[in-house]
């Protein structure tokens, strides 16, 4: 009895075990492990060699069970039983005892890539969550699936309370926003990424916020839309921050038109002084002349000379407040080039004869007229003219222009050029701001408090052209101005 109780346990050991490796080698993929078959049919030929033996204690079932007529034909068949099962299950093994390594290699690796793509997922959030306030991430009806637990410290809601909603379904959404957010949720069927959505939210404790969100569509391996993922930020202080610059800058600016306009307005009240200063000078120098007061007269002269410079002075600065204000236009039309040439050579005269300076004049052909404001242009000569012979002594100077075909159309070409001391590359990038000079030190040999230039380049803007230099210490400078010859409407 206790033969067929130990076999029975045996039996139902195998048993158990048969039913186990199929089911592990069909869910696991073992089966095609080599040696795996093998195994599997050893342990069912002891299973079988088992039941035999079980069979001999029950004389009603051996006749049912053992084929053979004979114990030795029955002992054989258990012999047989046992002997197959024990040498394919050893067979098996020894065939399989290879793939047990590979299969132990693949598991080690999946570990590692299982590991490296935690790591990897780690280190995407902790970059993500560095450069802004949060990670989020929506399925394909746009509800929350994924959002950073940081959430609750901005906004005072808990990450499991926004899971499975909408952003713009989140009580703190300000009613006003609602179009706002149809709109984005148009865009957002379309599948298409975005980048800086700014919105208004109101937290639970009443503080409005500024917030900024960026995000990517997500598809899956066939191509399907499975949601969008992205990053959200807290902009309120850099938007306030904004906010304040500009009103800043919109202080400054009127604050600016506002002393353009005061000094604009306030040409004439400088200006009518002056006049009766340098008038009653000139006055003066005629009735003392007669008298034969030298001494007088040239002291008289000195007042005479200091009150025309202050009134160009004045009448620089009142130029470019006007400028500045709005108050000059640029009124195009026909006009004749060589006359404006021998004009500004005519009043630079005087000074070229002190600096013992020659002028030389040229204008190619088909240079002789174009449509600009003439007076504009004469302004722009004169000052260019004069900064050259100023800098220059006992030197060549000259004024050309020629017309030139670029792809906007024909523009004329002005060049003045002097053979005088030159500047550093460094000098000419500012010599068209206000108030700026070559030489600003207190030795200075040169008078002038740099607006002659600065008014150029301003003139040549409202003529829609430009103004730039070329100079080499020791050798000169060349100013050259471009100035589009076509009709343009009034520019101011």
């Amino acid at each position: 009895m206790l033969d067929i109780i130990l076999e029975s346990i045996r039996a139902g050991v195998l048993l158990v075990l048969v039913g186990f490796l199929w089911k592990l080698g069909r869910h696991k993929n073992f089966l095609s492990c080599s040696g795996w078959n093998q195994i599997l049919l050893g342990f069912s030929l002891l299973l079988f060699g088992t039941l035999l033996d079980i069979t001999d204690n029950f004389d009603s079932l051996n006749n049912l069970v053992v084929i053979g007529d004979t114990e030795a034909e029955a002992f054989l068949e258990k012999f047989v039983g046992y002997l197959g099962g024990y040498v394919l299950l050893t067979l098996g093994l020894i065939r399989w005892a290879p793939s047990v390594e590979e299969l132990t290699n693949e598991v080690a690796k999946r570990k590692r890539v299982t590991r490296e793509l935690a790591q990897s997922q780690q280190r995407f959030r902790d970059i993500s969550e560095a450069g802004a306030d949060w990670v989020w991430e929506v399925g394909p009806d746009l509800r929350y699936i994924f959002i950073s637990e940081k959430i609750y410290e901005l906004l005072g809601i808990s990450a499991q309370d926004i899971i499975g909603t909408k952003r713009g379904e989140l009580p703190g959404h300000p009613k006003a926003q609602r179009e706002r957010w149809n709109q984005h949720y148009d865009e957002l069927d379309k599948h298409l990424p975005f980048r800086d959505f700014s919105y208004e939210f109101q937290t639970p404790d009443g503080r409005l916020l500024i917030l900024n969100a960026s995000g990517k569509p997500t598809f899956n391996p066939k191509g399907k839309f499975s949601g969008y993922r992205g990053v959200g930020s807290d902009v309120t202080h850099r938007v306030e921050a904004e906010k304040k610059l500009e009103e800043a800058r919109k202080m400054a600016e009127t604050a600016s038109r506002g002393k353009s306009e005061f000094l604009a307005n306030m040409g004439h009240e400088l200006k009518t002084p002056l006049n009766h200063i340098i008038g009653y000078s000139e006055m003066l120098v005629d009735d003392m002349g007669e008298m034969e007061a030298g001494e007088v007269v040239k002291d008289l002269g000195k007042i005479h000379t200091s009150g025309k410079h202050l009134l160009q002075l004045v009448e620089a600065l009142l130029e470019i407040a006007k400028i500045e204000a709005g108050r000059i236009e640029a009124n195009f039309e026909l006009c004749a080039i060589p006359p404006l040439l021998e004009e500004t050579a005519t009043r630079l005269a005087a000074l070229n004869a002190q600096r013992e300076n020659t002028l030389s004049l040229r204008c190619s052909d088909g240079a002789n007229d174009m449509h600009t404001d003439a007076v504009l242009l004469r302004r722009i000569l004169y000052n260019l003219g004069h900064n050259a012979a100023k800098f220059t002594e006992q030197g060549q100077l000259a004024l050309e222009v020629e017309r030139e075909q670029r792809k906007s159309g024909e523009w004329m070409i002005f060049r003045v050029q002097d053979t005088g001391i030159g500047m550093a590359p460094a000098i000419t990038e500012g010599l068209t701001k206000p108030f700026t000079q070559g030489d600003s030190s207190p030795t200075r040999k040169f008078d002038g408090i740099g607006l002659g230039l600065a008014l150029s380049q301003r003139y040549s803007c409202l003529l829609g052209g430009t103004l730039e230099f070329e100079s080499e210490v020791g050798k000169g400078t060349m100013a050259i101005l471009a100035l589009p010859n076509h009709k343009l409407e009034t520019i101011t």
